[in-house]
Formats: structure tokens, C-alpha cells, sequence
């Protein structure tokens, strides 16, 4: 499934809500132990494009059979370990990029130094 960013430049709004209803969803499996089966929910775009979740109702569920369930602070902890991967690639990401328009430079300083 493509990223949120994706969604958003690529324009499909409806795609980008759903996927914020199955994250909801995802939430509230796993921290409250409800399976939801079915809800309508309503999201609005703003003068900024921004979209917003703003109240879901006809919400079926019914309680998990299995116990595979995530305390909320333990999903705070993952939630900050999965930003914190992030937050690293980017870094690397960023020094790797710095490293490369070094050599550019580089490079590009010698071909000028052989055509003199």
C-alpha cells in the first residue's frame, strides 16, 4: 500500500482516509481488544488541504478471541522505536548525501585541473 505522502500528492483522498481508518482500527485491536467490523466515517479537507478525521458512527465490533493485545504505553514504546528508526535513516541518509556532493565536487575538481 502506498505511503500517506503518496496518497496525498497523488491526490486520492478516499484511499488516504481508509487507511486512516484501518490504522484506527489496527489502534483500537490491538490496545482495547475490539475487532471493528464496519463504520462510516466522515473526514473534511480543510482551505489548507489538510484532511481531517472528524467522527465516525455505525461502528460494528466484537471482542478479540485472541490475547495478542498491546497495552497503550506498550504502543507508545513501538511508536517511538519505529520514529526513532526513522529519525536514523534520515540522518544516514542526510550524511550519505554530504559524502556524495563531496566526491561530485571532487571530481569535478580534477576533470577541470586535467583540462587545464
Amino acid at each position: 500500500m502506498p505511503s500517506d505522502h503518496e496518497l496525498l500528492s497523488q491526490g486520492d483522498d478516499r484511499q488516504f482516509a481508509y487507511k486512516q481508518c484501518l490504522k484506527m482500527c489496527y489502534y483500537i485491536q490491538k490496545v482495547h481488544g475490539y475487532e471493528i467490523l464496519q463504520m462510516k466515517a466522515e473526514f473534511f479537507k480543510d482551505e489548507w488541504k489538510v484532511i481531517w478525521f472528524f467522527y465516525a458512527r455505525d461502528i460494528y465490533g466484537r471482542k478479540c478471541q485472541s490475547r495478542d493485545l498491546v497495552s497503550s504505553i506498550d504502543a507508545k514504546k513501538q511508536a517511538k522505536k519505529i520514529q526513532s528508526n526513522k529519525e536514523a535513516l534520515r540522518q544516514q541518509m542526510i550524511h550519505d548525501l554530504e559524502e556524495f556532493e563531496l566526491q561530485q565536487k571532487a571530481q569535478k575538481s580534477t576533470s577541470v585541473q586535467k583540462m587545464l
